[in-house]
């Protein structure tokens, strides 16, 4: 290729913004799968992520995020579920996640927190002082040495009524089983 093709084509590429996505980095293929079973939701999208030895898999639909997030062990950002629990990754801006209650996976109760997030909706800087907060519920599933976080938001400004993604949730969680 000449140099004036690749600088054109380098120029086109910078034009359409793709410099600036962060690519998905796919899953050493089954980590998640070795250690557990799961239904998605019909019709939702799955896409997989890895970083180092940590593993995720997000479910999406119309603002409704169902995440699975695998850590743990040598090398993992998080070693211990305590460290994800003392971490930025389970705080309302610095407070620690509030118990919400118990859910049961593969026949073992473990406790629910929920937290905060920034609202991707609205003004960061808008007056008012704190910006909006989505809630985030979320539990810790300790597995061969490593735990699972599975989470469930609702970027929605407005509740559904259907309760659509709820419903989603509670069926994603009964149907999660630890191999």
């Amino acid at each position: 290729m000449s140099a004036a093709r690749l600088a054109a084509a380098a120029l086109l590429l910078l034009a359409s913004g793709l410099e600036a996505k962060e690519p998905a980095v796919k899953e050493k293929k089954g980590a998640i799968e070795a250690l557990a079973g799961y239904k998605a939701p019909a019709g939702w999208t799955v896409e997989r992520r890895a970083k180092g030895q940590d593993a995720a898999l997000e479910l999406t639909r119309a603002g409704v995020l169902i995440s699975v997030r695998l850590f743990g062990g040598k090398g993992s950002e998080y070693s211990v579920p305590d460290a994800f629990l003392a971490s930025p990754a389970a705080s309302t801006m610095g407070r620690p996640p509030e118990g919400i209650g118990r859910t049961r996976i593969s026949g073992k109760a473990y406790p629910m927190y929920k937290r905060g997030v920034p609202s991707l909706d609205g003004d960061p800087h808008a007056p008012g002082g704190s910006p909006a907060l989505s809630e985030e519920r979320f539990l810790l599933v300790p597995v061969k040495g490593r735990f699972f976080v599975l989470s469930y938001r609702d970027e929605n400004p407005l509740p559904d009524p259907s309760g659509k993604g709820e419903k989603a949730w509670q069926a994603f969680l009964r149907s999660f089983k630890l191999l």
